[in-house]
């Protein structure tokens, strides 16, 4: 289950058009654009899906999801520490669990980013 956390996007803060599917044990990444303080930082002339997929695990794996200057990043662990650093951030498109005994992602609680305009 995909929960979305709407905030108000505006070209002089944030703003982007990106959106998170699931089926099955993948998650689909789909945008066109990013922006921050009228600076366009990503752009691409059509949505082009980005397939991530999740592998069943012996152990909870807690999963980020992050839009970097190189592109989607995916971050994992398995304890409660903290995620690695990743370089050249530019925001946080989604997080999750994936407990052992998950079979589809549409039975998970998957929290996303999107903008209201």
């Amino acid at each position: 289950m995909i929960i979305k956390h709407t905030i108000q996007g505006s070209l002089e803060t944030t703003l982007h058009d990106f959106e998170i599917h699931t089926e099955g044990m993948d998650l689909f990444i789909l945008g066109t654009h990013y922006t921050n303080r009228n600076q366009k930082l990503i752009e691409h002339e059509k949505d082009v899906p980005i397939q991530i997929s999740i592998e069943k695990t012996t152990k909870d794996t807690w999963y980020e999801i992050w839009l970097t200057t190189e592109g989607v990043t995916v971050l994992s662990r398995t304890q409660k520490e903290s995620f690695e650093d990743i370089e050249n951030t530019i925001d946080r498109l989604a997080w999750f669990k994936v407990s052992t005994d998950t079979t589809t992602l549409d039975d998970i609680e998957i929290n996303t980013v999107v903008m209201n305009v």
